[in-house]
């Protein structure tokens, strides 16, 4: 509160400060100390002008309750771009009621960012005419399960749209399910004009429907999908075919099976293959590209040698390094690294799950062989990331060893992973039994990888330093072989005569 009363000297001090804030950021969730309401009853009976902050771009406002949340409304103004408000519902005071105020103060805005806790179909008709009434609009953000059918038929006639997406912390809010458990917008011609980035809560078959639509929007150039069940083969194969066919912009394509509804596998789903995975490969501008799913893939060397063969210019690899569900050790091993550095120089987060002890036994025999024997791979040129999710190792050091010789310094190797926790799933859906067998599992695997992470930056360093002799002795090895080669011509050039006694003579 204020010591006292404020009167028109205090404003005219204030007013050399207030056209210098560009940023509002009022947020009560988990803050002890709040502002009371008499203070803001204060500034809003003896402000001396209608904008307080007459400069003010962006303003996030996260109040505790309706009533709090309606004081947002002294601050707002035409020349604010960005809004992020947590939204509250009241008999007495309804959510249409604030919306028009919203667009009655901030026709301008840019960027709408909406939280709240209640199914998005409770206020649907209120979401479509907030949209409709900010034209300008270039950025809407929402609450998990929120982007329904109906709100993205009439996102799709903002024409200066760019980006949809939702988020899945729990501070952003979250719609049901059964909200999203259909999606099928009937989208017009000119649908979605400038819509670049788009995020959706939904099943496979449905957006596949949506991106092979005769109006779909067609400059994509990031897709994310968090797929709400689990998905045939076929189901992810006639995704990524549509994706090829539809998005030929996509630069960034994620797909995630991480869902708040059950994590529990299908065993009657086969795992995904590299034939499903394949189509991918035919989308020319895609430089990111990350799978989470329930299994692990079911992948060789070979897949993998094709696959950084044929993909020189991808820069982010995200192949399921943290699968839910896993029945057996991985096919591959740490040899599946060797292809993605010597293919894929600009590449710089690779995520893959495999053996970290495979290629070391089968090299030195037992978990302790040396990595000497295995041939020296070429290094990663940019790799920075290496996330190794669940994956099982036992001998931390020979396989630091081994990683020495392709991860330049710098490069981090992260294990673990992010689910449940990462992606709210609710506890009472978890799989326990997979998490048990996760934890016992972890006191492994988590630590070694851990160790390796510790020791490596010191044996790359080693590396360096013995690729750098190498390269010098090899330098002055060529200088003194072109040096032979040039005293062994001079000799050949120079006449020679022979004395009678049998001596030779350099004439």
């Amino acid at each position: 509160m204020f010591a006292r009363t404020l009167d028109v000297s205090d404003w005219e001090r204030f007013g050399r400060y207030a056209r210098r804030v560009r940023a509002l950021h009022f947020d009560e969730h988990g803050t002890k100390t709040l502002v009371a309401r008499e203070a803001f009853d204060e500034i809003s009976r003896t402000r001396v002008s209608l904008n307080i902050l007459p400069n003010l771009r962006r303003l996030t406002w996260v109040a505790t309750n309706i009533e709090r949340m309606r004081l947002s409304l002294m601050f707002q103004h035409e020349n604010i771009h960005d809004f992020a408000v947590y939204v509250h519902r009241s008999p007495a005071y309804p959510i249409s009621t604030f919306f028009k105020e919203v667009m009655l103060r901030m026709p301008r805005l840019k960027n709408l960012d909406l939280r709240f806790h209640f199914p998005a179909r409770e206020a649907e008709a209120d979401l479509v005419d907030l949209f409709l009434g900010l034209p300008g609009l270039k950025k809407v953000i929402m609450p998990l399960y929120t982007l329904t059918t109906a709100v993205v038929e009439k996102l799709s006639e903002l024409k200066e749209l760019e980006t949809v997406q939702f988020e899945f912390q729990d501070s952003q809010g979250r719609g049901i399910i059964e909200d999203v458990a259909h999606f099928d917008p009937q989208l017009r011609e000119g649908s979605f004009p400038a819509l670049a980035d788009i995020s959706l809560s939904i099943r496979l078959p449905d957006v596949t429907r949506f991106l092979c639509g005769s109006f779909a929007p067609v400059n994509l150039t990031s897709l994310y999908i968090h797929v709400l069940s689990a998905s045939s083969v076929d189901n992810v194969h006639e995704f990524l075919t549509a994706v090829t066919e539809n998005c030929q912009l996509l630069r960034r394509l994620y797909l995630d099976f991480f869902t708040s509804v059950d994590i529990r596998s299908d065993p009657e789903l086969p795992a995904l293959t590299w034939q499903t995975l394949r189509p991918v490969m035919y989308c020319a501008n895609l430089v990111e590209f990350e799978v989470r799913w329930d299994k692990p893939f079911d992948l060789t060397q070979a897949d993998v040698e094709e696959l950084a063969a044929k993909w020189p210019s991808i820069e982010t690899l995200m192949l399921n390094c943290e699968p839910m569900h896993v029945a057996s050790a991985p096919a591959l091993d740490l040899r599946a690294l060797v292809p993605f550095a010597r293919h894929c120089p600009q590449l710089s987060e690779l995520g893959l799950y495999l053996n970290g002890d495979a290629a070391l036994r089968d090299a030195g025999g037992g978990g302790g062989g040396s990595s000497a024997t295995l041939p020296v791979p070429q290094p990663f040129a940019s790799l920075t990331r290496l996330c190794l999710g669940n994956s099982p190792l036992g001998a931390s050091g020979s396989a630091a060893l081994f990683l020495s010789q392709l991860c330049p310094l710098g490069c981090e190797v992260i294990a673990g992973v992010t689910w449940p926790d990462g992606f709210a799933i609710r506890d009472d859906v978890v799989d326990e039994e997979t998490l048990v067998r996760l934890n016992t599992q972890a006191t492994v695997w988590f630590d070694g990888w851990k160790e390796v992470n510790r020791t490596l930056p010191l044996l790359t360093s080693l590396r360096i330093e013995e690729r750098e002799r190498r390269a010098a002795m090899e330098r002055d090895l060529l200088e003194l072989q072109a040096k032979a080669r040039t005293w062994a011509e001079q000799a050949d050039m120079v006449p020679v005569d022979t004395r009678r006694d049998g001596m030779c003579v350099i004439a």
